[in-house]
């Protein structure tokens, strides 16, 4: 067989891995929030989980934790995650002008990971924050989740928005070997 005859199969391939790949970029439902509600996600907790229209960091819609007076509030979602493909999601955390104990905490658990990890940990928060991104590359495939959970003496807001999950960068490299390799068929194919 010659490499003219093994091209086809190798694009076919690498299309295939890469639109697998390619259709996982919005495996979270409702990362962004623009279905104007918590759909997908589960609130747990005495303060307030809302979906807001002012100021997102993308789109419509952001999700809102609110809480104060010693109450508690957390949001997660669950979501599967291949080895290598990158988990972000944007944030900011708000308190009073003296917000005392605050916190805003973004956690995630999967697969090898005991009891969870946190990704950050805001304490004392500013009265004033611009739109944070954080990303975290899943070390294995599996079943994970992320959480973000607030709870503070005085009143603290925790924004975030625009959770997803985009394929590792393995597979955009096949996407341009199978891109390149249908290139290379269809030129062979008009000089016949």
């Amino acid at each position: 067989m010659n490499l003219r005859n093994l091209l086809p199969c190798l694009a076919a391939i690498a299309v295939a891995l890469c639109a697998a790949g390619g259709a996982r970029a919005d495996i979270i439902v409702n990362g962004g929030f623009e279905l104007g509600n918590l759909t997908g996600w589960t609130a747990i907790g005495y303060g307030a989980a809302n979906i807001i229209t002012n100021n997102p960091y993308e789109g419509n819609y952001c999700a809102l934790l609110t809480t104060g007076g010693n109450w508690e509030e957390l949001v997660f979602a669950t979501f599967y995650a291949s080895a290598g493909e990158e988990i972000s999601f944007a944030w900011r955390g708000v308190g009073d002008a003296d917000p005392g104990y605050a916190n805003a905490i973004a956690i995630i658990s999967g697969p090898y990971i005991y009891g969870g990890m946190m990704l950050y940990d805001e304490t004392g928060l500013p009265a004033s924050a611009a739109w944070q991104v954080y990303s975290y590359e899943a070390p294995t495939t599996g079943s994970y989740q992320v959480g973000f959970y607030t709870s503070g003496d005085n009143t603290v807001q925790f924004y975030f928005d625009d959770m997803q999950v985009t394929p590792e960068p393995a597979s955009m490299g096949m996407l341009a070997v199978g891109l390149s390799a249908l290139l290379l068929r269809r030129k062979t194919d008009r000089r016949k």
